[in-house]
């Protein structure tokens, strides 16, 4: 029977010595995984916001420039709720000089959430152009000066958080 001396310590850690290792290493990882958590949340907040703030600056520019550069002339216009039809010049080349007139069409698609520009090319086929994605309700209206929107946005990725929001505005024609 071998035996060690009392003055002689086992090299190792003690059951005491482990338990206290072990119940701050599970500290220190309940606080890291939380700290990641909160900052995955955010991260996808801010995703979602961005999201957001894209479709409706891409809405705003893409209804300035139809209605500024495209419109023929304000009598050739009929809004309701969520349709604008009118009369418009569309280019049909790279060169800028070619233009020619038809009658198109800014709608709402309320089943998918888009708004589309929908106007007939050179072989008369009717083709669309996407606004804006993420739609889910769009109103305009028309007072003679100015084409007022009021429109909400939402977010369509799946795997972001659902974010409204609400924006109006108008555009003045020239």
């Amino acid at each position: 029977m071998l035996r060690c001396s009392r003055g002689k310590r086992t090299t190792g850690m003690t059951l005491t010595e482990m338990l206290v290792v072990m119940s701050l290493s599970v500290v220190v990882i309940s606080i890291v995984l939380y700290i990641g958590n909160v900052a995955t949340r955010e991260i996808r907040k801010i995703s979602a916001n961005m999201e957001v703030d894209e479709e409706i600056s891409k809405f705003q520019l893409d209804v300035k420039q139809i209605v500024t550069r495209s419109w023929t002339g304000s009598q050739d216009i009929d809004v309701s709720p969520n349709t604008i039809e009118m009369r418009t010049s569309v280019p049909f080349a790279r060169d800028a000089d070619i233009y020619e007139s038809t009658y198109a069409t800014i709608t709402h698609d309320s089943t998918n959430g888009h708004v589309l520009f929908l106007y007939y090319n050179r072989s008369d086929q009717l083709t669309s152009d996407l606004i804006a994605i993420g739609v889910e309700q769009c109103e305009f209206s028309y007072d003679g000066i100015f084409l007022t929107y009021d429109a909400t946005f939402s977010t369509y990725s799946p795997n972001l958080p659902e974010l409204r929001k609400n924006i109006k505005g108008s555009v003045r024609f020239y």
